[in-house]
């Protein structure tokens, strides 16, 4: 499950708390890869007896709740101002940090064998690979993610998910969702005039939103702005995003 922006709302995607976020996994005791995932090239192995179903549950708490993950190298985190996956495919040596994440959920939907099937719900910035490989090392196994689904990004489920087909078939329209959908933050209304004022750059004086807090600027449920405090523009929307 994919949010999916059109035109200015491309400019929102990018500041909107997307989290928790809900997930369905497939993984595997036996091998952990440097991907951490089935893609990758293995690095350890571990052999049966695997864990239970019941020792995966008893486990599982002692993963929920505010920690510290180390991110997996093969991913999109930016280091020296370079991906860290790209570094990692050219073979050079680094140390990601671990990164601050927070676990809300962790349920065991079925188990047999080494496979097991789980669902999680986590923070953005959560890596789920980590996540299995930290479980494995928890039950003394080496574990590596074999498939997962996304089945809801902040307020969006999977049930309300289509597919290109769809879209093709039916058309974009009947799909679009408000942007006040997504805005969980602070706004403020505006006035005709100071509509005007605003889609040409020009601070009303009467505003005044919270110093370096992001507030969206609207005026009868159209989004013209986004402002992080006073006199500070992040991104004007001339024609208002409905």
């Amino acid at each position: 499950m994919l949010p999916v922006g059109i035109g200015q709302a491309l400019a929102l995607l990018g500041r909107i708390n997307w989290g928790p976020k809900t997930y369905v996994g497939v993984a595997r005791f036996g091998t952990l890869t440097d991907t951490l995932d089935a893609a990758g090239d293995v690095r350890a192995r571990s052999a049966p007896p695997w864990p239970r179903r019941s020792d995966l549950e008893r486990s599982a708490p002692f993963l929920i709740g505010a920690g510290l993950q180390l991110p997996p190298q093969r991913s999109s985190i930016r280091q020296d101002g370079q991906r860290a996956h790209r570094r990692a495919r050219r073979g050079e040596t680094f140390f990601l940090p671990p990164r601050p994440v927070v676990v809300h959920s962790l349920q065991v939907i079925d188990a047999d064998g080494p496979g097991f099937r789980f669902m999680t719900t986590v923070s953005s910035g959560t890596y789920v690979r980590a996540l299995v490989r930290d479980w494995g090392l928890l039950l003394g196994q080496a574990a590596s993610l074999v498939a997962l689904i996304r089945t809801r990004a902040g307020p969006f489920g999977i049930e309300e998910a289509v597919t290109l087909e769809e879209l093709q078939a039916e058309g974009v329209e009947r799909y679009l969702r408000s942007w006040r959908t997504v805005w969980a933050g602070p706004r403020l209304e505006l006035t005709a005039g100071e509509v005007a004022d605003v889609v040409h750059g020009r601070w009303p004086e009467a505003l005044a939103p919270e110093e370096s807090v992001m507030t969206a600027l609207a005026q009868a449920g159209r989004l013209y702005a986004l402002t992080e405090g006073p006199r500070c523009f992040v991104r004007v929307f001339p024609e208002g995003l409905p």
